[in-house]
């Protein structure tokens, strides 16, 4: 009945019934591949025209995208980013306000040269302490060696011993000084690394390598904890969203080779099916006929690998709409599809954009500016 629709629809001259007809062949069709008897000057007949065991969805390209946001409050000084500037991990994107901290990183300065001040008078008079003790301790034991040989009255003996226990008194509280004044030192010691780290924390760095997709935030703004500043795009880790019903999705596993193209882009790039859902996506509340089972469509995301998506700077952008072809088995793929191994030139990501059907997907140009 599809053959028969299409036939009666190339008869007709009036274009907009021919469309119709057509389109009604194609919706009769349901398959992810255009019939043998397709007329080959339809709009995608011969993307569409693939291998048995070969399937195309359309989907968008997605890249990873990172937050760089406050982790103090405070007022944003200054932001020496532009949406679409490529950055570095470790740049400075952002400062915030940090004079309340530079404030407190003096205070905590000035407490630790106190604490090793009180802690150098507190040990040298533990040392001269530890000096008297220890003389206490001679004249102790020398009452003893003359009240054996009875030249002094036990009552000496005894006022010897008082002595020597309130020397090592004394002693033993210097030492608890020394310490204490060595923790006093510890603790001011403690808040200038903290005050140290939350300024550090104040310079607002990017976490990767990537693109500057959003600037949320001008100087001047007050940022609370976790106020976003800037969007990154990572680069590297770029992958293909695409739908494929249960008759194919139910065939493919993680780590399965696959293919992406993308608009703008005559390239073929490699990828990997990265995930399968698990569970079906436009699914009925109840699904009890076969064509409603017919119905049920799986997410299934093709991953670039990284050397691929880095090798093509500004050219994989997030959103831009593109196919993606998975096979169920291990025949070759088509020659549209095949990726050729080719070394790079000198010319930009945009010419690379443009070139022939054969470039390599993964041997792209060097880094010539990105647009």
């Amino acid at each position: 009945m599809t053959a028969a629709f299409a036939r009666l629809a190339l008869r007709f001259n009036c274009p907009p019934l021919r469309f119709f007809l057509l389109a009604a062949a194609l919706a009769l069709a349901g398959c992810q591949k255009l019939p043998p008897w397709w007329p080959q000057w339809w709009p995608g007949a011969r993307q569409q025209a693939l291998p048995e065991g070969i399937y195309r969805a359309n989907g968008r390209l997605e890249l990873t995208r990172v937050d760089v946001a406050a982790k103090y409050p405070g007022r944003l000084r200054e932001a020496a980013f532009q949406e679409g500037e490529r950055v570095q991990a470790g740049q400075v994107l952002a400062v915030q306000e940090d004079g309340e901290l530079q404030a407190k990183l003096a205070q905590a300065r000035a407490a630790l040269a106190r604490a090793r001040s009180e802690q150098a008078r507190a040990r040298a008079g533990q040392a001269a302490q530890s000096r008297k003790a220890a003389l206490a301790r001679l004249e102790w034991q020398q009452a003893q060696s003359l009240l054996r040989q009875q030249q002094i009255s036990p009552v000496e003996l005894e006022k010897r011993q008082l002595a020597l226990d309130a020397e090592t008194a004394v002693l033993e509280a210097a030492q608890g000084a020394v310490q204490t004044a060595g923790h006093a030192a510890e603790e001011a010691q403690a808040q200038i690394e903290l005050a140290q780290a939350m300024l550090e924390s104040l310079q607002l760095r990017a976490p990767l390598d990537g693109r500057v997709e959003y600037r949320l935030a001008e100087p001047g703004a007050m940022l609370a904890p976790g106020s976003r500043v800037a969007t990154l795009l990572d680069a590297g880790d770029a992958w293909l969203t695409v739908f494929f019903p249960a008759a194919v999705a139910g065939r493919l596993k993680v780590g399965d080779e696959a293919r992406v193209t993308l608009e703008g882009l005559s390239a073929a790039l490699p990828a990997t099916v990265a995930l399968v859902d698990e569970q079906a996506q436009f699914t009925p509340k109840y699904v009890e006929t076969a064509s409603e089972r017919e119905n049920l469509v799986y997410r299934v995301k093709l991953r670039i690998p990284r050397e691929t998506a880095l090798a093509w700077p500004g050219v994989l952008k997030g959103g831009v709409t593109g196919d993606g072809y998975v096979r169920t088995d291990s025949q070759p793929w088509p020659a549209q599809l095949q990726v050729q191994a080719q070394t790079q030139t000198q010319a930009g990501p945009e010419s690379a954009a443009q070139a022939p059907q054969e470039k390599a997907a993964g041997a792209a140009p060097a880094d010539g500016g990105a647009p």
